[in-house]
């Protein structure tokens, strides 16, 4: 039988991990509405008219991803009146009504920094310690908890799945695993099966285990090549 690549990724994993450890009510509204995160935030950030659904398809959801997760994980207002092509008054301004808004994520910021000075290391959601380097932590712990957290969950989604491919003689070999990306080879008969296992290991069975406050979701690409994927 013809073989196909079926790549899939996590859809927005980082602040919706970030929405769970700070419990922030405003984003996990959001999530569970099922809006674009970034091109609300580059709606909010910029004032834009635009119907959300026009910013989701155009450049200005970049740059919502960018500004938005560097102000998030920690950015001034100078990086971010370089982001946004802004002076850095109106940066300044728009960076405090920001931290205003999302009260909960400096909150987690002063939380986790407190944990490192007094442990000496932060523990991801599926339990792995986690160290950074230096006198960073201050600037870098939400940044690390969030992202090998994101990594941590990809990872033991796959390792559940590896048990439910064998219990169902599914062929399908696991060529490639980015952070929140994964890339298989599969047997085409078996794709349509092995896309509902993907979904439940990556969705529902995380979100269940460590009772997440948000959804998870995943994106799906099927094809010959990963670059297909990008073209």
């Amino acid at each position: 039988m013809p073989r196909k690549l079926l790549i899939a990724d996590f859809s927005q994993v980082e602040p919706r991990v970030l929405a769970h450890y700070a419990e922030e009510p405003k984003l996990i509204e959001l999530f569970k509405a099922g809006k674009d995160f970034y091109s609300l935030l580059i709606k909010d950030l910029l004032n834009l008219v635009e119907d959300i659904d026009e910013i989701e398809k155009s450049p200005y959801r970049a740059l919502g991803k960018l500004a938005g997760l560097s102000l998030f994980y920690g950015i001034g207002p100078g990086k971010l009146s370089r982001y946004l092509g802004c002076s850095y008054v109106e940066a300044a301004d728009k960076h405090s009504v920001f931290q205003q808004k999302y009260l909960s994520i400096n909150l987690l910021r002063k939380r986790l920094s407190a944990e490192y000075t007094k442990k000496g290391h932060l523990i991801s959601l599926v339990g792995r310690p986690l160290f950074i380097k230096g006198s960073e932590f201050n600037h870098k712990c939400i940044n690390t908890l969030v992202q090998s957290t994101a990594s941590d969950l990809c990872c033991e989604a796959q390792i559940h799945l590896k048990k439910a491919l064998i219990e169902n003689n599914i062929d399908a070999k696991l060529r490639l695993l980015v952070h929140d990306e994964v890339v298989y080879d599969v047997d085409e008969k078996d794709i349509d099966l092995f896309k509902k296992l993907l979904q439940y290991y990556m969705c529902t069975f995380l979100m269940e285990k460590y009772k997440l406050l948000v959804p998870l979701e995943i994106e799906v690409f099927v094809g010959d090549t990963w670059y297909a994927k990008y073209e």
